[in-house]
């Protein structure tokens, strides 16, 4: 762990500057533009604060953007900022509740416009937050949705975002050939891509799907398959998804049940 946080700390800022550098142009631009230019612009903002986990800057900016546009009756400036409020709400507070009901809203005004932009994150964030409170049918609704709409703009990142999220809906359901389904999909997408990352991503979510059905030697060839090439951008990236200390331990999981103790520990 302690050596995952080190390659972190390594590659961590190369990628702050680029994001500080955008934002302190955005910012700068700020006082000079005027209507729906400037509600963008302060969404945008939003969006570059969420990532750097800064919180009150980018409620702040999301609350503005939401008030000029609610001023102004521009109604995509009203969902994009609702859209934000909702992510913040699910990754800062884990008020899934909250973000479900602020999705749900954003979607009211996606209804009002014609311009679509980020409608489908819209779509994967609500069908999150449906799949934490258990809203099975519901999460694989919008997660479709979400998947749909990726497919025609070739957003092959959401394409990937909305297969695993099923993927997981499935396992939860006890689907496990329609879990299989997806992961295999999402498998055959982030391979055409070269997406090392991804495609180690989607062995995992195909290890788990094995575990669930008991099978623990293939589920192990697809630990195995995971980690044989582990590099330094695959932990930087499972750290970030805090998925890196749950793959481990499902690993030694794996090991045990195959009554591998020694490997295990």
């Amino acid at each position: 762990m302690k050596r995952g946080v080190c390659l972190f700390a390594i590659v961590l800022p190369v990628w702050l500057f680029g994001q500080t550098a955008r934002i302190d142009r955005l910012r700068a631009e700020l006082p000079m533009l005027k209507d729906s230019a400037r509600i963008d612009s302060m969404n945008v903002l939003s969006g570059q604060f969420f990532q750097l986990s800064m919180k009150d800057q980018a409620e702040g900016y999301a609350a503005s953007a939401y008030g000029e546009a609610g001023a102004l009756r521009y109604f995509h400036g009203m969902a994009a900022a609702l859209s934000r409020q909702a992510a913040m709400r699910t990754f800062f507070y884990s008020d899934f509740a909250g973000g479900e009901r602020l999705n749900r809203a954003a979607l009211g005004w996606y209804q009002k416009t014609g311009n679509k932009a980020g409608l489908a994150a819209t779509y994967g964030q609500l069908s999150f937050v449906c799949f934490a409170q258990t809203q099975y049918d519901e999460a694989l609704r919008y997660s479709d949705k979400s998947f749909a709409l990726c497919k025609q703009s070739r957003d092959t990142s959401g394409m990937l975002s909305a297969l695993e999220l099923n993927t997981q809906v499935y396992l939860k359901r006890g689907e496990f050939d329609w879990g299989f389904n997806a992961a295999q999909l999402a498998l055959q997408i982030s391979t055409r891509l070269g997406d090392s990352v991804e495609i180690k991503s989607v062995l995992l979510g195909l290890g788990t799907l094995c575990m669930a059905i008991e099978d623990y030697p293939l589920a192990l060839n697809y630990y195995r398959a995971v980690f044989q090439h582990f590099t330094k951008e695959d932990s930087v990236s499972l750290l970030k998804s805090e998925d890196l200390v749950w793959a481990k331990m499902e690993f030694a999981e794996i090991y045990s049940h195959l009554k591998e103790f020694d490997s295990a520990l």
